[in-house]
């Protein structure tokens, strides 16, 4: 071929002219640096589509090894973990109302909790509800009273318990399950004149048209569970002057008691104090009411 530049003939594969100096052709070293350059761009926009394909593909699959785990409550069951493999379902999910926890044996699902209240009470019926599947064979509550049949009984803990843990068993055809629970004694009622006067700044006729000493549990207490008032005693303290007790049977107010009542000044302070209450778990002595005739 000829040099474009002094018109020398030169071999064709030259990239410069060997008598004027100049290039007459690609240089070829450039061109193989780019096409290097353009081939690992290449393969590095590769590189990351792969990455990033992989990324999305695989993204939440499971561990290898890693096992699903069954938690049957009643008739469900209850994935807890990824889906690779499945095992037994696990003996028994056993929760109170408290969240206490469970042991128990393989198969089936027991589940044992107080009705009402996380704690059993001495001397009286706490309602237990029982949920199971197969045949129930045994409910097993150790020093206690247990009635009823099914899901449902009725456990009564004698006040040795007070202040102990009883560790109630359930067994059906398909395994065994456990709670615990605590015992406690049964908190005392608020007395009251009439319904609920509590005490206070009282005038004689809303003393007279609720003519007697009652009790009852707080708000908080879930049970109806009901008192008697047995006795009382009713002091008058009128002009600073204590008069002598006197000693009543009953809740009602007696003709002696409605007497002071209706003889009482202003100013006058009557206090029923030692009052006695009793109930399905025994007798307490319940707290004074003070009133002061307006």
């Amino acid at each position: 071929m000829k040099c474009k530049h002094c018109g020398a003939e030169i071999a064709n594969d030259s990239t410069f002219c060997e008598y004027c100096g100049k290039q007459v052709g690609k240089d070829k070293a450039k061109r193989s640096k780019l096409i290097f350059i353009i081939c690992g761009i290449i393969v590095i926009a590769a590189c990351i589509g792969i990455a990033v394909y992989a990324y999305f593909h695989y993204q939440g699959q499971p561990e290898s090894g890693k096992e699903v785990k069954l938690e049957r409550v009643t008739d469900t069951l209850r994935i807890s973990d990824t889906v690779v493999s499945v095992t037994e379902a696990p003996a028994a999910l056993l929760t109170g109302k408290d969240g206490s926890g469970n042991k128990a044996a393989a198969g089936g699902s027991i589940s044992i909790s107080a009705s009402k209240m996380n704690v059993l009470y001495a001397g009286m019926e706490n309602p237990i509800e029982i949920g199971y599947s197969g045949t129930l064979k045994s409910v097993n509550f150790p020093e206690c009273e247990v009635s009823g049949s099914g899901s449902h009984r009725s456990v009564t803990p004698p006040t040795s318990l007070l202040g102990r843990k009883v560790t109630a068993t359930v067994t059906t055809s398909e395994g065994s399950s456990s709670m615990t629970f605590r015992v406690k004694k049964v908190p005392d009622p608020t007395s009251y004149l009439g319904a609920n006067i509590w005490g206070g700044k009282r005038s004689k006729s809303e003393l007279l048209a609720n003519p007697f000493i009652s009790a009852r549990m707080g708000d908080d207490f879930a049970y109806d569970l009901k008192w008697t008032i047995k006795s009382y005693r009713l002091t008058v303290i009128s002009k600073g002057i204590e008069g002598s007790p006197k000693a009543c049977s009953g809740g009602q107010f007696d003709s002696d008691v409605m007497a002071a009542i209706n003889s009482a000044s202003s100013g006058t302070v009557l206090v029923f104090s030692d009052i006695k209450a009793s109930s399905i778990v025994g007798e307490r002595t319940l707290r004074d009411i003070t009133v002061r005739i307006k």
